[in-house]
């Protein structure tokens, strides 16, 4: 992969970082890294939201409505505690 060049697919940050250390020849790629690594201002925003929402439905349930209509439960709210724990 040459600098600033993307491997064929972003999935591979919603899964870790180990499926880009295929694609990584060298500190040159470490910028891209960081970029699709680090959270964009729009995901910081929806875990929080989220967040904000889950403590709001504290009703004893664990489960609560996203901003956008799908029911949210624990394993979601984990996520987007550790993304903004970061």
């Amino acid at each position: 992969m040459s600098p600033g060049s993307r491997p064929p697919s972003r999935s591979a940050s919603a899964q870790s970082i180990a499926g880009w250390v295929k694609w990584l020849e060298g500190a040159a790629q470490l910028p891209v890294v960081n970029e699709v690594f680090t959270p964009t201002p729009d995901e910081l925003a929806r875990a929080r939201d989220l967040l904000a929402r889950y403590e709001a439905a504290a009703d004893g349930t664990g489960v609560c409505l996203g901003g956008d209509g799908p029911l949210v439960d624990e394993p979601v709210v984990r996520s987007a505690r550790r993304l903004l724990a970061d």
